[in-house]
């Protein structure tokens, strides 16, 4: 079984991110740094994108964070540890996630109606704010 070329070139994407300025990446400006360093890390032509983002997120310490705003559907990509606002505020969207508000009246007061009940698809980070919400409702 022969190794993959990201395998090889691996120690160099991880060298260059761990210099790169930023840690929050969109899908465009990822496309832009495989274009512009394809060559020197050895990468085949033919590697697309979502190839390179795929390896970076199955052999590297990359993570996909998706932001569910009511307008849009948002993604970033993280390189190590960041914070979750400072990925948040690289989205420069200032509704809040459809997992965490729901805009809705208020029927009475002292109530949480607008914030959502966790379900199977809501994110578990999510599942914790909710908690902490409903619970200052008690």
């Amino acid at each position: 079984m022969s190794i993959s070329k990201f395998r090889i070139a691996k120690p160099k994407i991880t060298k260059f991110l761990d210099r790169y300025p930023e840690s929050v990446f969109k899908r465009s400006e990822l496309a832009t740094i495989l274009r512009e360093h394809r060559g020197t890390w050895g990468l085949a032509k033919k590697t697309t994108i979502n190839e390179f983002i795929n390896d970076l997120l199955d052999d590297t310490s990359f993570k996909q964070i998706d932001f569910p705003f009511l307008s849009r559907k948002e993604t970033r990509y993280v390189w190590r540890d960041v914070a979750l606002l400072t990925i948040a505020n690289d989205t420069r969207h200032h509704t809040a996630p459809r997992a965490l508000v729901r805009p809705a009246p208020l029927p009475y007061k002292g109530t949480a109606s607008m914030v959502s009940m966790p379900n199977e698809s809501t994110p578990h980070h999510c599942h914790a704010f909710d908690k902490k919400v409903l619970a200052t409702f008690d």
